[in-house]
């Protein structure tokens, strides 16, 4: 595996995390963000050319956090902020945050089951005392955290929570890995569609050949043409993706 991913780098939903700074209860939630099936890239830095960002707790670290916010908002970079980061900014569900600046959080009642709301901005997370509870969240929800925050990568996951999505590309764009693994203990069925990539199938799977199988479709969704690959991962396995960019 540490082959095929040599001269690639890590892509997909920015995390940004101040370096030593306590996450308070939203430890670990980078990892659980990723089980989501979120293709979470962990950063040292709140990057003004992230694709779309998962705000948490340690994100609320950084000098002029609660301001970059607003920057993100007007230059429609999708993104998600938890309970933790709005605290930790001063922000209030409601309306205002400290100093000049200002964004409107009104209509972010969490509904009751749910994790998640959808706001004006992008998406809150109210994340619960036990983020395993997060592994719970159902298909509607799921999907529209995927929706929000990796439309703009041109993949789409359809999978249960549980089931992890990484995303590889090399120095030109032109080639790309996609790394799908099964934290669950049944076998899962996984769907992914891609926009601007091309596949020839799996390029591995493991722990045994057999653990991951795959098929590859062509066809029309909602935004037009896109390149399908049905897998079925078995327990505990993960498969890898060839992709090529079709711009190339």
């Amino acid at each position: 595996m540490a082959e095929e991913l040599e001269g690639f780098v890590r892509w997909g939903v920015s995390v940004p995390k101040c370096p030593n700074k306590d996450p308070s209860c939203e430890q670990r939630l980078c990892g659980f963000a990723g089980m989501l099936g979120l293709p979470v890239v962990p950063a040292a830095s709140l990057d003004e050319s992230a694709l779309s960002l998962f705000l948490g707790a340690q994100s609320a670290d950084f000098q002029n956090a609660a301001v970059c916010v607003l920057d993100f908002q007007q230059k429609g970079i999708p993104m998600l902020a938890t309970d933790g980061f709005l605290n930790g900014c001063g922000l209030s569900r409601n309306l205002e945050m400290r100093g000049n600046a200002e964004m409107s959080f009104a209509g972010t009642t969490v509904e009751s089951g749910k994790s998640i709301v959808k706001t004006s901005w992008g998406l809150l997370l109210h994340t619960p005392t036990n983020l395993w509870d997060l592994l719970k969240m159902g298909a509607e929800e799921l999907a529209l955290l995927r929706h929000t925050l990796m439309d703009v990568l041109g993949v789409e996951l359809e999978a249960p929570a549980g089931v992890a999505l990484h995303l590889f590309r090399n120095a030109d764009v032109s080639e790309g890995r996609v790394v799908v693994e099964n934290f669950r203990n049944e076998p899962v069925p996984v769907v992914l569609h891609f926009k601007d990539w091309e596949t020839s199938g799996l390029l591995l799977s493991l722990p045994e050949m057999d653990s991951c199988m795959a098929e590859i479709h062509s066809g029309e969704n909602r935004e037009g043409k896109k390149q399908k690959i049905t897998l079925t991962l078995q327990p505990h396995a993960l498969g890898m993706i060839l992709l090529k960019s079709k711009f190339q």
